[in-house]
């Protein structure tokens, strides 16, 4: 794995669907309104879980997922093969196309990543249908044709499917309170309205190959639709409107085998295949792989891929993009740079630091860079709140025109002699700032103020202003040494021990 590239970076394809389209933005959620899951008892919906059976379990001969008109298509959040098939550009549709999205593979732990929490890829593209609150809101606050057709839409759902959206008490929302969802309610941790920050409504493809080397996994987790498609066949079958939700795909192949096989239906899931379907992978043998990804409502977007399949990008690479470039190239590290000393009265702490570096000045409106504690089982790891406090927490913003920015550690007193105790920060990906990680992680120790055993602890003694005789200082140096314990003066807090010749 030591040979393996540091990234990878396949380049996708997004569609860019209005918000009123048959499929997208509607009250067709994958909980109590389908029968599959009951009513909590507290009346609140259930998350609503992935729907299987949307798709066939073959690509189509054009590589295109194909729609499931079998009895495994429960049809719970789509409407039919017609509005289907403008998904991924087999038929036209009011959508709008983007080209060469990067997607770019991260090499880590041994394993690769893509890792966009949120993942809104168009916030940043010029050529689009627009952000939410414009498609649904005239500049005066009112609403649009398009934005009074997916309120009333929804009213519809919600009478017809007992709401999934609504009041503690099971009622369903009024018509103004869902004009509220877009217009007050739903925010930013900053403050900004996410209907008008994000670019929702939207699907995106990619294809790669790679060469089976018998011990690789491929494991996905967001929302909402996602199928992954390995030798034209369906292996991860995550449809339907649904919050975050993940699987894994193992591809080890058995001991002392060189072809793995896998039954669709029996061992991988796809309810929708035929029994005889199996996928067959030979060591050293290539294979494409394909994945479809849909994200078809507010307010929230995440997607991220891991995966030991050493992916093949593009012969050629793209000449240009529609996508800034700092999307492209930006790229953000973090780096320890000061390690803490807990406070140990009459001394004072040493408060350690973290810098979070960019690789090139931030742009207008500036870069936040969030992150995250990681406990890691090989270190002796320090409890936040108890050993010491971060500032800022969760996340750093680097102005505009800057580089880096500081991640403080301020220690606390525990009074107690231990070993060094590491805290470990991470990087947390940001597809709205648009940067790849480049170093994800370090950690910054914590060590007591004395690194000594409290027999070694060094002598508290108070100022003598008195000036006294060569002979009068030897007699009371003499003295002392042979004092096994002295009581501590008001200079001196904490009694002092052990005092020796040999200890000094």
């Amino acid at each position: 794995m030591s040979s393996y590239p540091s990234t990878i970076t396949l380049f996708a394809t997004i569609r860019d669907f209005p918000v009123n389209h048959p499929d997208f933005e509607r009250d067709a959620f994958t909980g109590e309104v389908t029968g599959l899951e009951p009513r909590r008892f507290d009346h609140q919906e259930p998350a609503p879980q992935p729907e299987t059976g949307i798709v066939q379990a073959e690509l189509g001969q054009d590589g295109k997922p194909n729609y499931n008109n079998g009895p495994t298509n429960r049809r719970l959040t789509t409407t039919g093969e017609e509005h289907f098939n403008q998904w991924f550009g087999r038929s036209p549709g009011p959508y709008k196309t983007i080209h060469n999205y990067p997607l770019e593979f991260v090499y880590e732990h041994g394993q690769y990543k893509f890792e966009r929490n949120p993942f809104f890829p168009l916030d940043e593209c010029q050529d689009t249908l627009g952000n939410l609150y414009d498609q649904m809101f005239n500049p005066d606050g009112s609403l649009t044709a398009i934005g009074a057709e997916v309120i009333d839409r929804n009213l519809q759902d919600k009478q017809a499917n007992r709401a999934f959206l609504t009041h503690p008490d099971g009622t369903p929302l009024t018509r103004e309170e869902l004009i509220r969802i877009y217009t007050e309610w739903n925010r930013e941790p900053n403050g900004e309205l996410k209907a008008k920050v994000h670019n929702y409504g939207f699907t995106m493809e990619v294809t790669s190959t790679f060469t089976y080397q018998g011990n690789e996994f491929f494991h996905f987790k967001g929302d909402d639709d996602l199928w992954v498609f390995i030798d034209n066949l369906l292996v991860i079958d995550l449809g339907g409107l649904h919050r975050t939700a993940e699987k894994t795909l193992d591809l080890r192949l058995p001991y002392e085998q060189d072809t793995l096989v896998r039954n669709l239906r029996r061992d991988l899931g796809i309810e929708q295949a035929d029994e005889r379907l199996n996928l067959v992978l030979k060591k050293g043998m290539s294979y494409k792989l394909q994945i479809f990804y849909a994200e078809r409502h507010t307010f929230d977007s995440s997607c991220c891929f891991y995966t030991s399949l050493l992916l093949e990008p593009p012969v050629e690479p793209p000449v240009s993009s529609p996508f800034p470039s700092s999307i492209q190239s930006r790229e953000v590290r973090i780096d320890a740079v000061q390690d803490a000393v807990e406070p140990s009265y009459p001394l004072p702490g040493v408060c350690g630091k973290f810098q979070i570096r960019i690789n090139q000045p931030a742009p207008a409106g500036g870069v936040r860079v969030r992150y995250e504690l990681v406990q890691d089982s090989h270190l002796r790891t320090a409890t936040y709140d108890r050993d010491y406090t971060l500032s800022p927490a969760q996340e750093v913003w680097i102005p505009a025109g800057q580089q880096t920015a500081e991640i403080v550690v301020t220690p606390k007193p525990d009074r107690v002699g231990e070993a060094d105790e590491a805290v470990v920060v991470r990087i947390v990906a940001d597809p709205q700032m648009g940067y790849v990680v480049a170093k994800s992680q370090d950690k910054v120790y914590i060590r007591d103020t004395f690194p000594i055993s409290p027999a070694q602890r060094i002598v508290c003694v108070a100022p003598v202003r008195t000036v006294i005789r060569r002979e009068e200082e030897i007699l009371l140096v003499r003295r002392v040494r042979k004092v096994e314990e002295v009581d501590a003066s008001p200079a001196c807090p904490a009694n002092s021990r052990q005092i020796s010749g040999e200890q000094g």
